[in-house]
């Protein structure tokens, strides 16, 4: 799909010119794509996989982690542990990483870290194309409403394949979008454009509504000085996770693996873990600035406000949506929109 080509996005009250796109990404659904990487993992000799079991902590002492325990899936806390040995130990488990427990378990110190949450909620659903078409009025793929301070209501359409779309709503806390049926569609109407709201009333929900909730920014500091061992890392989100509304997670999972590759195969620095650990959060800064930067100024936001993201809440915003504000045209009718958006 390509921005901002081929998407409809209104924001602070107005349409965005839709130019030549600049910018493509994958919209397909989340288990091809977890499929596609998984083979080309997997078509790596080098790697062996372990299937069956679930990581219950690192093996090591405060000094240096020398690999994981292991159980097997499903089994109770008394089942009997094994060790996978490991000269390194990268976690990359995501948002609900459990790192901060199995470094105490160990006599380590877990990593600062700093949050900022806006208390958005969203919720998700699969919807088939609606008859005749995507939209009369429009050769858009997709639809972006865009929230900020002023309007808190966002939302989002994009084409998942074989003329399945992926609709998701957002609201703040004490107003997050509902998951009962029909309520869905209902909440739709609170966008500040019926844009999407008319898409849905001509669509076919072909899924149930799921509701997310842990959508804060959160950075942990593994860079910091503290007792923590050699021989581990963290990445991804599990490292740096961000307000989900950005789409800006597996762009820095990707770009974290980059420079964990570049930082271990330095010839003229010795990879020490505190060195890679700060190559890592070094690739995920600017993102972490455009979404803390924006995420401050929402209403009701909680935890982090540091002073030196406060320049990139003025352009977080265009960043989201793909486009300069400068190109923005004015407001147009309802309809007319569409046709010219």
């Amino acid at each position: 799909m390509g921005i901002p080509q081929d998407m409809v996005q209104w924001q602070n009250g107005r349409w965005f010119r839709r130019s030549a796109a600049t910018a493509h990404f994958f919209t397909g659904p989340r288990p091809q794509l977890e499929w596609l990487v998984r083979q080309r993992v997997l078509a790596d000799p080098r790697v062996e996989l372990v299937e069956g079991v679930e990581t219950v902590g690192l093996a090591g002492d405060s000094s240096r982690v020398r690999g994981v325990r292991l159980r097997e899936r499903g089994a109770g806390a008394d089942k009997e542990t094994r060790t996978l040995a490991a000269d390194l130990v990268v976690d990359a488990s995501g948002r609900s990483t459990k790192a901060a427990d199995w470094l105490a378990a160990i006599g380590a110190e877990a990593p600062h870290e700093r949050t900022l949450d806006t208390g958005l909620a969203y919720a998700t659903r699969v919807y088939r194309t609606p008859p005749g078409g995507q939209d009369p009025d429009t050769d858009a793929l997709g639809y972006y409403v865009v929230p900020n301070p002023g309007q808190v209501y966002g939302g989002v359409v994009l084409p998942l394949g074989d003329g399945r779309h992926l609709v998701t709503l957002s609201g703040l806390r004490g107003d997050e979008p509902p998951t009962e049926e029909g309520a869905f569609e209902e909440y739709a109407k609170r966008l500040p454009h019926p844009v999407i709201s008319d898409w849905l009333a001509r669509a076919e929900p072909e899924s149930p509504v799921y509701g997310f909730r842990r959508t804060a920014n959160v950075r942990r500091r593994y860079d910091r000085p503290g007792r923590r061992p050699a021989g581990f890392l963290a990445t991804g989100d599990a490292l740096c996770a961000f307000n989900p509304i950005y789409g800006q997670g597996m762009a820095v999972a990707a770009l974290g693996a980059v420079a964990l590759r570049r930082a271990l195969a330095d010839p003229g620095r010795t990879p020490t873990t505190r060195v890679v650990q700060r190559a890592l959060l070094d690739a995920s800064r600017q993102a972490w600035d455009i979404s803390a930067g924006a995420d401050k100024k929402m209403p009701g936001a909680t935890g982090t406000r540091r002073a030196r993201v406060r320049w990139t809440a003025r352009s977080a915003g265009t960043w989201a949506g793909c486009s300069s504000g400068r190109r923005a045209i004015r407001p147009w009718g309802r309809r007319s929109a569409r046709r010219s958006a």
